[in-house]
Formats: C-alpha cells, structure tokens, sequence
C-alpha cells in the first residue's frame, strides 16, 4: 500500500469519525466544541461545587487535539440541565476559563524555568570545556575526563531548549486557544445572563 493511498484512508476514517462525536461545524466554518452537562455531576466530589471533575476538561482537549486544525476558529458550547440557573451555568462558564487561565500561567513558568535551567547547564557546560581545554596542557586524562562532562552539560541543555521546550510551546499555543474560547464563552454568557435581567 502506498503512502498517499495511507493517508487518504486515514482521512477517511477521521472524517467518518467526525460525524459521530460531538463537534460541528456551524454556518461560519467555525467548529464548535459541544459539552453535555446534562447527564451527569460533573462537579469535583469534596470539592463544594467549586472545582469541575477532569473528565469535563479532558473531554474538551481530547476534542481539540483530534478535531481542530490552525485554519479554522472554534469554539465552545455548553448544554446545561434545563432546571440549573443562570448564575451557576455563569459559574461553571467561569470555572473553565479560570482552569485555562491557570494551565496557561503554569505552562509559561515550565517555559522560563526549561529556558534559566537550559542556560545554566550550557554556562556550565563552556565553562568547563574551558577548563578541560586548558587543563589538557598539564595532564592529559583529566582534561580529557572534563571535556566529556563538559559535553553531557550542553547536550542536556540542547535538550532543554530544544525539546522540552519545543513540547512546551505546543502546549501554550494549545491552552491559549483553549482559554480565548473559554473567554469567549463566559463573555456570552454574561451577556445573556444581563438580556434576561433586563
């Protein structure tokens, strides 16, 4: 089987899977992320109503993983219980967004902190290919010895720079999304809880 026959069955099947799940696209090509809160608690136990269970967060990102693709916008819908009040579906709208919000800090403090370890390991790294160098001069196994350390210091910061934080830019980009659309969502909700009291 050639590669593009691969593909194309590939594309087929997630097409076909597409149109079993719960994400459509509306009139305007944006894809919306359908959440049902009608059939279960989905609030954390012990938690006072104050914390949404992971399986709520973990649906929305598996969705956005598999579904979502650069060209297109999307965004979120919730369908809440018909008997719960507008003030808690504000809540719950709000819950998620600030889980977003604080998945995006957390991942720009892995960001620095990757980017202060990874220089530190590469200062440690020259300087003490420094040293090995000039250490080679007077005794040859020791500078040697040195010089290999020196390396293990700069591949580990390669890494770090490279791929650890390759990873994590991924996942900015990706809680970013995620809390603009959370955003957006709370935004609309406000709005429609202001129509209702008006």
């Amino acid at each position: 089987m050639g590669k593009q026959k691969l593909y194309d069955l590939v594309e087929a099947d997630i097409e076909k899977y597409k149109k079993h799940t719960d994400i459509y696209e509306n009139k305007k090509k944006v894809q919306i992320i359908y959440l049902d809160l009608k059939t279960d608690d989905f609030y954390k136990e012990y938690s006072t109503e104050s914390l949404l269970k992971n399986e709520v967060y973990e649906f929305i990102e598996d969705t956005y993983d598999v579904f979502v693709t650069n060209e297109k916008k999307f965004k979120l819908d919730i369908e809440f219980p018909t008997d719960m009040s507008l003030e808690e579906q504000r809540k719950i709208a709000s819950l998620i967004k600030v889980h977003y919000a604080v998945k995006l800090d957390e991942i720009r403090h892995d960001i620095r902190h990757e980017t202060c370890v990874g220089i530190l390991l590469f200062t440690i790294g020259v300087l003490m290919f420094t040293c090995s160098i000039l250490l080679e001069r007077y005794v040859e196994i020791p500078g040697r010895i040195l010089e290999i350390i020196s390396w293990a210091f700069i591949w580990e910061a390669s890494l770090r720079f490279f791929l650890e934080n390759t990873a994590n830019y991924r996942e900015r980009s990706k809680y970013k999304e995620l809390y603009m659309m959370s955003r957006q969502y709370h935004r609309e909700q406000m709005n429609i809880s202001h129509e209702d009291f008006k």
